[in-house]
This record gives structure tokens, C-alpha cells and sequence, in this order.
């Protein structure tokens, strides 16, 4: 079975002592233990960077570029990228007016189309709520893996 995984769990992964720290961990353990194809869209990469990068105050993590790079690289040596093309952002468009996508929601659009484009139906994330929309798309929270 093939996963993808949304940038809330990259990010609670390396977020020491926050709540969800210990089941976002144990999710990805889970997954490489059982042998899972499992990939990254580069939205959830984007979504890391900006909330890695950004300050305490703003609900970010504060790290520095080069904190960031460090732990972006880590999680490519382990997770495939699965890169965006043509065909994600023809689906990507088909969805926000589908759907009537707006706002921040247009980020989810795009994971859902890049699963879509590469045949993955199983998105790891602690937002399933936020992909009820999308038909093709199964997403699941960490205890549900």
C-alpha cells in the first residue's frame, strides 16, 4: 500500500514536546516497519519550510534556513518525492472550482491532486477533516494507519 504524508505530520515529527510529537513518530515508524511505499508531494515540503521557518509568536517553530534544509534533506533520503506536473495542476484547477475551493483550503487541493496524479489513495495527516471533499482521496489520522 502507498501513503503520503501531509506537512502537519513532518512537522509534529521534529517538534520537540508538542502532544502529538510521540504519534506522529510512531505513524511513520508504523509505516517504514510494515515495508509501505511511502512519498511525499512537495506541498507538504513547502508547508514544512513555511512553518519551520516562521517565528514562535506567529505558531512557527523558529528554526533557521539551514535548520530547515537539514531536516528537509532528512526526510528525502528516507521518503520519495513525488514530483508535481502538468497534469497536478490541471487536476489541482479541476478541484478548486469543483469544489469551490478558497483560501489556504487551495493548499489541500494541490496534495489531493498530486495523490490523484500519482495513483496514491492514502493520505497520513492530522487534518482528515480538511479532504472529505476530495472522492479519490482516504485520508487518515495516525491512529487510523
Amino acid at each position: 500500500m502507498s501513503y503520503a504524508l501531509d506537512s502537519n505530520i513532518l512537522i509534529r515529527s521534529i517538534e520537540e514536546a508538542h502532544p502529538q510529537q510521540d504519534e506522529a513518530l510512531g505513524v511513520i515508524s508504523k509505516l517504514i516497519a510494515r515495508g509501505a511505499e511511502v512519498f511525499l508531494p512537495p506541498q507538504s515540503l513547502y508547508e514544512f519550510w513555511v512553518v519551520a521557518t516562521r517565528p514562535r509568536k506567529d505558531n512557527g517553530l523558529e528554526l533557521s534556513g539551514a535548520e530547515a534544509e537539514a531536516i528537509l534533506a532528512k526526510f528525502e533520503s528516507v521518503f520519495p518525492l513525488k514530483h508535481d506536473s502538468q497534469a497536478t495542476y490541471q487536476l489541482w484547477r479541476q478541484l478548486v472550482t469543483q469544489h469551490a475551493v478558497l483560501g489556504k483550503n487551495a493548499h489541500d487541493a494541490r496534495i489531493a491532486a498530486a495523490l490523484k496524479t500519482h495513483g496514491i489513495a492514502r493520505l497520513v495527516t492530522f487534518n482528515k477533516n480538511h479532504f472529505n471533499r476530495f472522492a479519490d482521496v482516504t485520508a487518515l489520522l495516525p491512529a487510523e494507519v
